[in-house]
């Protein structure tokens, strides 16, 4: 067997990829090319072959942390896991072992196999759409009060939901997305997060944005990226206002990603991964009807592990975040993005 750290994954590998089953959208060439344009991370990957064929690839990022220790990560900002794509036959036991040639890894996903050991700092909620006969009963498994009535209410008032479909439209995004960031006391993602996933994955049909407007006025929005059968719930955010939060924008929206994601025939709504310290997120995913499921991450070797999201220090840092001058933290706030993921 011939194992290799490719510092630059040709287009024949991309190809090569994309027939194993484990494939997803993480381990394609225009999401690595926007993990590179917007954060200036190489994606190098892990690759064994024999007798010429493809038979192990494992993509991954080198970057520091917060503990200034380098990290190899499968990969960041990856919502519902990657790992490994490999031949059906593969002894992963052995590789990783035996045969892997980097000292340390971090994949966020469950991955089984000699030498390696997990944590579950996610939990992740999947909303099966192919246990549901039609739309209707779809929506009457949302919970009554919060989201049925929700939805309701926007109709009523006159909320329309739109899809966006120019970089205009991901840049308005990303106004929202930064207040949302700002509400929560969140780094915010870099200015041009938005557009560059936009630029990436525009030849393609994977990468769905619906904003919510209110009086002619763009209030809300959710991106949602649609991989083979499964619509991934990827980023959401809206303005700032509890008027707008009262009339159900938030609902609604999501609403039209879900029957947009019926009506191209997606088995699994995947609601993204929250961190098991977020409870009330999690209690609100759940109430759009979803099972939710633990997400480990898989270490080769003991390391740190995750983020302790709920040290001080970072409770601390989010705090600041809420209350400094919003240049300030459009400015430094994408920095500590980068350390801390």
């Amino acid at each position: 067997m011939d194992v290799n750290i490719l510092d630059t994954i040709p287009h024949d590998v991309y190809r090569e990829i994309a027939v194993f089953p484990q494939a997803t959208i993480y381990h394609t060439k225009e999401w690595h090319q926007f993990l590179t344009t917007t954060f200036g991370w190489k994606v190098r990957a892990v690759c064994a072959s024999q007798s010429g064929k493809l038979v192990f690839f494992l993509p991954f990022i080198t970057k520091y942390r917060l503990d200034l220790k380098k990290h190899h990560i499968c990969l960041p900002f990856c919502h519902s896991g990657i790992g490994p794509v490999y031949a059906e036959d593969f002894d992963l036991d052995t590789f990783f072992q035996d045969v892997f040639p980097l000292p340390q890894i971090e994949i966020h996903q469950s991955v089984e196999g000699a030498g390696l050991y997990q944590t579950i700092p996610n939990t992740i909620v999947f909303l099966h759409l192919h246990s549901f006969k039609n739309l209707e009963h779809v929506f009457h498994h949302f919970h009554e009060a919060s989201i049925q009535r929700k939805i309701k209410k926007a109709q009523r008032h006159g909320v329309l939901v739109k899809q966006g479909w120019s970089a205009h439209d991901f840049a308005l995004f990303a106004e929202m997305a930064f207040e949302t960031s700002r509400k929560h006391g969140s780094p915010s993602y870099p200015q041009t997060f938005f557009t560059n996933l936009h630029a990436c994955f525009q030849q393609t049909d994977a990468l769905k944005l619906y904003v919510a407007y209110y009086e002619n006025k763009p209030v809300a929005g959710v991106i949602f990226l649609h991989d083979q059968n499964v619509a991934i719930y990827a980023y959401g955010a809206s303005l700032n206002n509890p008027d707008y939060f009262r009339l159900g924008v938030n609902q609604i929206v999501m609403w039209e990603a879900i029957k947009d994601a019926w009506e191209q025939q997606r088995d699994t709504v995947d609601f993204g991964t929250t961190p098991v310290s977020f409870e009330k997120l999690l209690h609100y995913k759940l109430k759009w009807g979803g099972q939710a499921y633990p997400l480990p991450y898989t270490y080769l070797h003991k390391t740190t592990g995750p983020l302790d999201r709920d040290r001080k220090s970072i409770q601390l840092a989010s705090k600041i975040l809420q209350t400094i001058p919003a240049y300030w933290v459009k400015r430094f706030s994408p920095s500590l993005l980068k350390w801390v993921i």
